[in-house]
């Protein structure tokens, strides 16, 4: 290189100096640039969004006057309140999964969930409309003037803004944040301020309640239009020729847990104190308190928008289990949220009584309740709302709706007393002391369950996240959440297999039981281990849970026993566990009696007997093949090899259509030996199941070749992985009068085979009932079971 040439190089300019200093800033605290970028797209998108909201609020207002924009705040309210119904919550489960299906190229999926939920959301919000269109129709002759015209209106936005919210989240879910704000923040409140300028000034027509909701369900329309365009150009081409699949169970599960949250956030907002202000006052009270709330809620935008771009680092993080930068990304994110809240909190302070008197001069006196409610936007636009995604984020749905229900009941019955006592002061009121109650209960939800403090500042080395890391190395997992899934598959790419009790989609198979994930990490915050807990409904005391933790011990290292031991004893300190059971399961004695003794040191207390059986037969797999065939009996081999002799053929049973023969093989094994049968098992979802994970279970069936249909499936056995060994656990089989075969034995012969080829030492005949087909020189007759119980009482 000659001096020439180096001198051409210029030198960052101040500019330059100045982006590397703040890139490098961003690096060490864990805020990427490109969520940077998004930030600055959504709060973008947002403030644009807020100033023409704004606008169109005071043009609404000064045109309407204090009573009709009291009017058109109150159907307005109404309208959410269907909206929430309508929309069945799956424009929040839409971020969920669809960004979730892309991420992980399931086409099949994405495009059956998109199809199952804007059918779901037209369906139903069109349905509630019409309800309420033809229930007006019939009281028409009871209402004020124009009230019905304006109700209809109303109806007609309901599924107007049900869908849009669908496609804008949709939109977010394929990470195209400009998009996904664009239609419903900028150009629907555009549209509208456009429509009533238009209709006042250019046209001179007087602007009723009516006219106006009627204004915005048309720019309503035009704004769902641009969004679905959009999101049909958001749709990968392979996900739209895909064709799709539905897991509709698992959607509804998690909806169900969404709208919960969704409703008691409703009963919290603002809405809630029009629709009570309105009902116990009167309509200019519900459009004084709706000015003064609206112009609030400018304090919250920025942070909305900075949480709308942090929250797919908050599941990545906790995914990971990555606790210490999650505590530096909530930190960071408070602070920032602090940033842009608190500024426009105080410039509202001081400048209240002339911004509220732009909506005209009657609306000055809505300025006590702003100065309460800007306390209660600061508050949670800094922690309440980031808390409440913690939780939802992390698969502690259940808990945050806990939080919310109960913090809306107590707004709700606070402003239903307050208001006829206090009038529209007495609502804010009620809004602040609810507010102030959830965000203490979020608060402490999210460091009992997540382990991380929402607040400005944490010491270093004294957030509760770094001890959770090196110290309890556990956590918890709600059934089907994405976060147990996905600790599920980094367990998977190094190399660890679940036992097939403990995987994610186990429960799916079992009627009547719930399953709770409990994932382990080691001392570098990876997972290294994971097992899950069954919950069923207590049937003597109705409301409370059982809990039972099923071969508990050979798929996990002895590194993690005490960790998964002090999982369990968390899990007892939960309300409303009635009872915990542990079967602690191993071939080795030693491995037996110390993870019992980490039991009877939690609080635990061995039971007199198993519930299941505590002695097996294990047969050694590291044997050749032709070893472990030779071992047996001359009868046994005979059996066979008799397969290939007759009609008949070994192979999986992998159609789902097999599965009501599968039943009925049961009930008549069971039938033969007196026993009653207990349908424990969705066979169809068995079949799919192994399908999924081949090296973790097998369904394994004998065939006659000379028929077809399902019974041609004489017999079957299932297998399991249980992380060192194979075990047979159930089967069945058909008594054919016009065939002479042996069913069992080429079933476990092809067991046998399965278990050494996915690596496992032994094969287990899953309890001894008194008596088997092996003998003695070829399987040795262990214990492997014991059962251990803490019982708990709340």
């Amino acid at each position: 290189m000659t001096t020439g040439s180096a001198a051409a190089i210029p030198r960052p300019g101040l500019l330059g100096r100045a982006a590397t200093h703040i890139g490098a800033l961003l690096d060490r605290s864990g805020i990427n640039r490109a969520m940077v970028r998004g930030a600055g797209w959504s709060i973008g998108g947002t403030a644009a969004g807020a100033a023409a909201s704004f606008i169109v609020q005071i043009v609404l207002a000064r045109s309407l006057g204090a009573t009709r924009y009291g009017v058109y705040s109150y159907l307005l309210a109404w309208v959410n309140v269907a909206v929430l119904l309508g929309k069945l919550e799956f424009d929040v489960a839409a971020i969920r999964f669809v960004s979730a299906y892309e991420g992980q190229h399931q086409d099949s999926l994405l495009q059956g969930f998109l199809r199952y939920a804007i059918r779901g959301v037209a369906g139903t919000a069109t349905s509630i409309a019409l309800i309420a269109a033809v229930a007006v129709w019939a009281y028409r002759a009871h209402l004020a003037a124009g009230m019905a015209e304006a109700i209809w209106a109303a109806c007609a936005l309901v599924p107007l803004s049900a869908l849009l919210l669908f496609s804008g989240s949709a939109l977010q879910g394929f990470r195209r944040v400009p998009q996904a704000q664009l239609p419903s923040q900028v150009l629907r409140p555009v549209l509208f301020t456009g429509g009533v300028l238009l209709a006042g000034s250019a046209l001179g027509v007087g602007m009723s309640a009516a006219g106006a909701v009627a204004l915005n369900a048309a720019a309503t329309a035009v704004a769902l239009g641009v969004s679905l365009v959009l999101l049909s150009r958001a749709i990968p081409a392979g996900v739209a020729t895909a064709a799709p699949a539905y897991d509709s169970a698992k959607w509804m599960h998690a909806v169900r847990g969404f709208m919960v949250i969704s409703a008691a956030n409703l009963i919290l907002s603002q809405q809630a104190d029009v629709l009570v202000v309105g009902t116990l006052l009167s309509a200019r009270d519900a459009g004084l308190y709706s000015a003064a709330s609206q112009l609030s809620t400018l304090i919250g935008l920025g942070a909305t928008a900075i949480i709308f771009v942090v929250l797919p680092a908050v599941s990545d993080l906790h995914a990971r289990a990555r606790v210490d930068e999650l505590q530096r990304l909530v930190v960071r994110t408070v602070q920032t949220c602090g940033f842009v809240s608190v500024p426009v909190a105080v410039l509202l302070v001081v400048a209240g009584p002339l911004v509220l008197d732009a909506y005209g001069s009657a609306f000055a006196a809505g300025y006590p309740v702003l100065l309460i409610l800007s306390i209660v936007q600061v508050a949670g636009a800094m922690m309440g709302g980031l808390a409440g995604y913690l939780l939802t984020m992390t698969g502690h749905e259940w808990q945050a709706s806990r939080v919310i229900v109960g913090s809306a009941l107590l707004n709700l019955a606070l402003t239903i007393v307050l208001t006829p006592l206090l009038g529209i002061v007495g609502a804010a009121l009620a809004t602040l002391a609810a507010g102030f109650v959830k965000l203490g209960w979020l608060w402490w939800y999210v460091w009992h369950f997540i382990g991380v403090a929402v607040l400005p500042y944490v010491p270093a080395g004294r957030g509760r996240a770094v001890e959770r890391v090196a110290e309890l190395g556990f956590q918890f997992f709600a059934d089907g959440s994405p976060e147990w899934e996905a600790c599920n598959r980094s367990l998977a790419a190094t190399g660890v297999r679940i036992p097939l009790p403990h995987h994610p989609e186990w429960a799916r198979v079992r009627r009547g039981i719930k399953s709770r994930g409990v994932g382990l990490r080691g001392a570098d915050g990876n997972w290294v281990a994971a097992f899950s807990v069954h919950v069923a409904p207590s049937r003597a005391l109705p409301g409370f849970k059982l809990l039972r933790v099923e071969r508990f011990g050979e798929g996990l290292p002895p590194s993690v026993w005490s960790t998964a031991v002090d999982a369990l004893a968390a899990l007892r300190r939960e309300a409303r566990v009635l009872r915990l059971s542990v079967e602690v399961f191993s071939a080795d004695g030693v491995r037996r009696a110390r993870l019992g003794e980490l039991l009877g040191e939690a609080g635990f207390a061995q039971q007199p007997s198993a519930k299941n059986w505590s002695t097996t037969l294990l047969l050694d797999l590291r044997r050749s093949e032709d070893e472990i065939f030779a071992a047996f009996s001359s009868s046994a081999r005979r059996a066979i090899r008799a397969v290939a002799k007759g009609p008949l053929e070994v192979r999986p049973v992998d159609d789902p259509r097999l599965a009501d023969r599968l039943d009925a093989l049961l009930r008549e094994t069971f039938a033969r030996t007196g026993a009653r049968y207990e349908a424990r098992w969705d066979w169809a979802r068995v079949i799919e199941l192994t399908r999924e994970v081949p090296q973790s279970t097998r369904l394994i069936g004998l065939f006659r070749t000379d028929r077809q249909g399902p019974d041609s499936l004489l017999g079957f056995a299932w297998g399991w992985w249980n992380g060192q060994s194979v075990s047979y656990f159930a089967g069945a089989s058909a008594r054919p009068t016009d065939l002479r075969v042996w069913i069992v034995h080429p079933l476990f012969w092809d067991l046998i085979t399965w278990g050494k080829t996915i690596g496992a030492t032994t094969f287990d005949l899953g309890g001894v009932s008194g008596g088997t087909w092996l003998p003695a020189r070829v399987a040795a007759a262990v214990s492997a079971g014991t059962a251990w119980i803490q019982k708990i009482w709340r």
